[in-house]
């Protein structure tokens, strides 16, 4: 008998502070030493900052928010199909966006991603 899955006794910014902090000191190294190496400068820009700004906000912030509370209305199982869909969405806007068209890897993982869901499915 499996036993009843119940949710951190951690209140949610709690566990989003220190994914950050965690994410914090990886990056942070890691980012330094990628701009010493630059061939050329970054060019900072309004643009450039808008992006940041949406990046460490909209993704990051809201939907982590967005995520915590499907968890708990739907509970645990149903997400999990949707995180795995995660790089077929990347590829669709990527495609829509930024007009980069899929390529050959991109209906291979799209084959792999259903092929998973659909043997978790069989159970």
């Amino acid at each position: 008998m499996a036993a009843a899955q119940t949710a951190p006794r951690v209140a949610a910014a709690v566990l989003l502070f220190a994914q950050i902090v965690t994410g914090l000191v990886v990056s942070v190294p890691v980012t330094a030493w990628e701009l010493m190496t630059l061939d050329q400068p970054l060019q900072w820009s309004g643009k450039v900052a808008a992006i940041l700004l949406y990046v460490a906000t909209i993704p990051s912030l809201l939907a982590y928010f967005a995520w915590d509370r499907a968890i708990a209305r739907a509970g645990a199982q149903l997400p999990v199909f949707f995180i795995t869909l995660t790089p077929v969405f990347a590829a669709l806007l990527s495609t829509l966006l930024l007009g980069d068209w899929p390529r050959w890897y991109h209906a291979v993982g799209l084959v792999a991603i259903g092929a998973g869901i659909w043997l978790a499915q069989r159970r």
